[in-house]
């Protein structure tokens, strides 16, 4: 498969691991409504929950989803809960999966985030609630 679409990140920004997934999800969903621009997936077919859509309309979708990233990083702050310092991992398989020891919450994704989570070096409680 050929790359058609980049990362829009400046030179010299970091790439994520979501900026490479997304990056891969939009190629290979471009390439696929090349080969095929009438044609996409149909999900649990022949059941009443049957879902259909084309490759385009799942291009959409995955910028929807990337946008819902880029806005929750710009109230975070870029941070989530694997840079805080009160969540930790409960899972070899799924190291992604932990739990919030400040709250005793689980399971939480490492992608998951308070208004404000702590880090490292942080001066005060920076949690809110």
């Amino acid at each position: 498969m050929k790359q058609r679409i980049g990362t829009m990140k400046p030179s010299g920004e970091v790439v994520t691991d979501r900026d490479l997934v997304f990056t891969a999800i939009y190629n290979a969903l471009y390439e696929k409504h090349l080969q095929e621009p009438e044609k996409g997936i149909v999900v649990a077919k022949g059941t009443p929950q049957q879902r259909r859509a084309t490759w385009s309309e799942l291009l959409k979708l995955a910028h929807v989803l990337e946008d819902f990233f880029i806005f929750r990083d710009m109230r975070t702050g870029h941070k989530s809960c694997s840079t805080c310092i009160h969540w930790k991992s409960i899972s070899k398989e799924s190291p992604h999966m932990g739990e919030c020891t400040r709250r005793g919450i689980r399971p939480v994704h490492a992608w998951s985030c308070c208004k404000k989570p702590k880090e490292e070096g942080d001066n005060g409680n920076s949690h809110s609630g």
